[in-house]
Formats: C-alpha cells, structure tokens, sequence
C-alpha cells in the first residue's frame, strides 16, 4: 500500500513538472501524424554573458514500433532570428539526403549547434561577426530579443515530398 502511495505521489510530481514546463513557455512542441518536435529551454530570460541553454528533442508519435525516413544532415536544424546577421528561418539549411530510423520510445535529443548556414556572405561585417560567433561553440548573444528556431524536414522516400515541422521561441538577452 506504502508503494502504491509514493507511485502515485511521484506520478502526480511528474505531471506538475511537466505541466509547469508547458506552461511556463519553457517547452514548445509541434508534431504531424508522424514525428513530434519539441524546443526546449532553461528559461526564456537570459543574461548576455551567460550561455543560452536550448534543445531539440525528436520523437515518433505513430503507431509502430519504429520509424524510416529520409532526411539531411543535420536531421534539426536551428537558427536564430533577431539582430542585423541573423536571418531567421532562412538559416535553416540541410545537407544531402540520408535514411534514419527513429524507434517508438526512443526520442533523439539534439543540443543547440550552430552551423554556416545561407548566413556567410562578403560583406566583411559579416563576415566577421559569423567567425567570431561561430568560434565557440557556447551559444551567446549580445542584449535583444531573438526568436529561436528549430527545424526537420523528411520524407517517406528520396523522391517524395517533404514534410516539415518547425517550432520556435522568443527569448530575452540582456
């Protein structure tokens, strides 16, 4: 009786976090009839000398046991929206076409990565700004408001249409 108590005691602390992880806009979640997508954050305030931490987490919500699908590399992709050299969704940006599996309950995290994306022009502030942003790996931004995206695109097979899921938040530096 005494385990049966503290299971559902520990089930109702984990609906609370969760809920509370929902609704305070820490998690933002969007899905098709296939794959789920989840933007996840330490917070949605954040100091400028402080690292922003954010993830992506990939799951399969179907009915089987496991998923095929084709994708580019990376399989999320994330950009970033908010200042002179960030151009948001147009960031997004896949390379080659490749076959993964994702399995039923098995989500696939992928920790905020940055990339060159369509961002690296000549202009020469540009330029500069994207090597030195690029240059660590911890994702740190000046004060403003940025939007956050992330992003996977896949499909059934090579040739088939892609479908796309993409979610996104807006954050504060200052």
């Amino acid at each position: 009786m005494k385990r049966r108590i503290v299971f559902l005691m520990l089930v109702g602390l984990f609906t609370m976090l969760f809920i509370s992880a929902c609704s305070d806009g820490n998690l933002i979640a969007a899905q098709d009839k296939n794959l789920q997508l989840e933007l996840v954050f330490s917070r949605s305030v954040y100091s400028s000398n402080e690292p922003i931490e954010c993830k992506a987490i990939l799951s399969y919500i179907g009915a089987e046991d496991s998923f095929d699908f084709y994708s580019g590399k990376p399989i999320v992709m994330f950009s970033i929206g908010g200042s002179q050299f960030f151009n948001g969704k147009t960031d997004l940006l896949q390379k080659g076409l490749y076959s993964f599996t994702i399995q039923k309950d098995a989500p696939l995290e992928y920790p905020f990565s940055k990339y060159k994306g369509t961002h690296l022009n000549t202009d020469k502030d540009a330029i500069d700004f994207w090597n030195k942003f690029l240059a660590k790996d911890e994702l740190l931004l000046e004060p403003g408001d940025y939007k956050i995206f992330a992003q996977v695109s896949y499909a059934l097979t090579p040739g088939d249409t892609s479908s796309t899921i993409t979610v996104s938040k807006t954050i504060t530096v200052k």
